[in-house]
């Protein structure tokens, strides 16, 4: 449960989830995140929601979802950008408060010059717009080291770092990581 997350953690973080694209079908689906995080104790913006680019913009009911989630207050996050159809001037108008570059574009991006100069772009954009930015996928430390010298405006994240872990060995993990 999330509230034995914070208490064993000592300190805010955000939980996120992935939605489907039928989730996002669904215009009272807001409504009802809203309702089981009322009743566990837990707000809105405690919670990213995590979208698929490719299907994050196939419907007008899935970008009224969106902009509902959004007046909620939950953090969205459009995952796997880089796969989809997103193009980077639509960024702007979309209601996400996080972009999430897929790990094919971060694969090697120390001597791929087209991943560099995409995520050069994102970093410029996502910095604008006041949109967090992660790279997902780190493997190698060689992709650590060049996604290092923008450290401070690009959240890094892959299984360089952690594999997926049960919730006692995550404590203990993040316990160490915060000493």
């Amino acid at each position: 449960d999330f509230s034995e997350l914070k208490n064993s953690l000592g300190y805010m973080f955000k939980l996120a989830f992935n939605l489907s694209p039928c989730q996002l079908e669904d215009l009272s689906c807001p409504d009802k995140l809203a309702l089981i995080l009322q009743l566990n104790n837990l707000t809105p913006n405690e919670i990213i929601l995590e979208i698929t680019e490719q299907h994050a913009l196939c419907s007008n009911a899935q970008l009224e979802t969106l902009n509902r989630l959004r007046m909620h207050g939950f953090g969205l996050s459009l995952d796997d950008f880089g796969v989809g159809f997103t193009n980077m001037s639509q960024l702007k108008n979309l209601p996400f408060t996080e972009i999430k570059i897929d790990r094919t574009l971060i694969s090697n991006i120390e001597t791929d010059q087209f991943s560099q100069v995409v995520v050069s772009s994102l970093i410029d954009i996502t910095n604008q717009e006041h949109l967090e930015l992660v790279a997902e996928g780190v493997e190698r430390p060689e992709e650590l080291a060049y996604l290092r010298h923008y450290k401070t405006r690009l959240a890094i994240q892959g299984f360089l770092f952690s594999r997926p872990k049960s919730k006692s060995e995550f404590i203990d993990w993040a316990q160490y990581w915060i000493k």
